[in-house]
């Protein structure tokens, strides 16, 4: 009798370890715990952090630019405001003296003067004809300009048609920390060599040419710009560089007024 309950209890024990056991089973195979599945269900979804831009990307990506105001006809466009005359620029300014000083030395009149400013590319015009003390004038300028040059203009005397004396030319340099260097090279590049030198200074030069000619140089300040009735001028333009020849015989005017 004894013998028999012992086997009962032992019985007993055994199934109430597997019971256990099958407990413990069916609950690791059914997940997270109903408290983890509520959370995950209350809290809202997390957006995924954006990736790195790759640095490539950084360094060639760039800002586009406004629009530019588009210079008026005749207007500097320079590579670099204030910096040095570039190559082309100062190809600009020798092309310009050297076809003055051939028109001088030619005698060249108004319509031989234009056939070679066309051969610069550019686009004479006669603007006015008028009346002097000294007889009829003309006068030419050009509807576009050389790079890092503007507002050449010249008068002839005589009628439009057979204007046969160049009594004045000038043209601006654009503003640059080369700019009245170079324009004193090329004039004493292609001014007579017996030449005299009037006046000296850091901001002006002042020739003799001994023809009848006088040339000049000048790094324009304010007023010299916004005395000149002829050319449209801002405060950036302040020093720009005036070159002039004309003829001995006009009242001098260094700030170029006297057209």
């Amino acid at each position: 009798m004894k013998t028999r309950f012992k086997y009962l209890i032992l019985a007993l024990v055994v199934i109430f370890v597997l019971l256990i056991m099958m407990r413990d089973k069916k609950k690791s195979s059914s997940g997270l715990p109903q408290e983890t599945k509520i959370a995950q269900a209350v809290a809202p979804k997390s957006t995924p952090p954006s990736l790195p831009v790759p640095l490539a990307t950084l360094q060639t990506t760039s800002i586009q630019p406004g629009l530019r105001t588009l210079p008026q006809k005749n207007d500097f466009k320079p590579e670099s405001p204030g910096g040095p005359l570039s190559a082309e620029e100062v190809e600009s300014v020798h092309q310009i003296v050297k076809t003055i000083a051939q028109a001088i030395s030619q005698k060249s009149n108004s319509q031989k003067f234009m056939k070679a400013l066309l051969g610069l590319k550019l686009k004479p015009k006669f603007i006015d004809q008028q009346e002097t003390s000294l007889g009829s004038m003309v006068t030419v300028r050009t509807e576009n300009a050389l790079e890092g040059t503007r507002y050449l203009h010249a008068q002839f005397a005589g009628e439009k048609n057979n204007a046969d004396y160049l009594e004045h030319i000038s043209f601006q340099i654009r503003p640059g920390s080369n700019s009245f260097q170079k324009a004193i090279e090329i004039l004493n590049q292609f001014l007579p060599k017996n030449k005299i030198t009037k006046e000296s200074d850091s901001d002006y030069v002042l020739y003799n040419t001994t023809d009848g000619y006088v040339a000049w140089a000048k790094i324009a300040n304010r007023e010299d710009l916004k005395s000149n009735k002829y050319n449209a001028s801002a405060p950036e333009d302040v020093g720009t560089v005036i070159v002039t020849i004309e003829q001995e015989i006009h009242d001098m005017d260094h700030d170029g007024d006297q057209h």
